[in-house]
This record gives C-alpha cells, sequence and structure tokens, in this order.
C-alpha cells in the first residue's frame, strides 16, 4: 500500500451533522442555511450526501419530558479532520439553535 493511502485509511472520517428544521423559538430554518451547508461541506470536503426527503425524527429525555425534533442529515468524508475545525464549524452552525449535533467517525474505505 503507497504511503498516501495508508494515511488516507488512518485519518478519514465520517462526519455527520443533525441540522434541525426549526430555529430556536421555533421558526422554520431558512432553506439557505441548508444550502450554505452543503457548499461549505463540498469546499471542506470534496462531497456530500444529504438526507432531506424524509426528515429523521430526533427524541430524548429533557429532565422528565421526551422532546421531539425533525432534523436535515449531512455526511461527509473528510481526509484532514481536524476537531478544532469541526468544533468552530458547529459553534457557527449552532448560532441559531438549541443544538446541533456534530459526529465525526473514523472510517475505512472498502
Amino acid at each position: 500500500m503507497r504511503g498516501s493511502q495508508a494515511l488516507r485509511l488512518m485519518g478519514e472520517h465520517l462526519i455527520q451533522i443533525l441540522l434541525p428544521l426549526e430555529r430556536r423559538g421555533g421558526e422554520a430554518q431558512p432553506r439557505e442555511r441548508y444550502g450554505a451547508t452543503r457548499d461549505e461541506l463540498v469546499e471542506r470536503c470534496g462531497g456530500v450526501t444529504i438526507y432531506a426527503r424524509a426528515p429523521a425524527e430526533g427524541l430524548w429525555d429533557d429532565g422528565g419530558s421526551v422532546v421531539e425534533d425533525l432534523v436535515v442529515v449531512f455526511e461527509a468524508m473528510d481526509a484532514r479532520f481536524s476537531v478544532a475545525w469541526w468544533a468552530a464549524y458547529k459553534r457557527r452552525l449552532a448560532e441559531e439553535q438549541e443544538e446541533v449535533l456534530v459526529r465525526a467517525i473514523p472510517v475505512s474505505r472498502i
């Protein structure tokens, strides 16, 4: 295996972003936010997959009551993974949200 291939296998991460359909306060997320997120992920990672046709349903216990949230899921493969970069990106996405979940999962392509 060539050095660059080994490095790619070791350093690539699947990034998942769960972006709520509603902002803090209950107003709808502007469509421009989804387009901007798509464009930013293509620029950063070279591509993105978006699950938007049937929003995912998120449920969690908020200290005695179950809270429901509908989200659009963005997935991208990042070969230049940086915790600092993704933490800053999450903070920017979360400015108008109660919460934005960003997951980074080490992966190997087959």
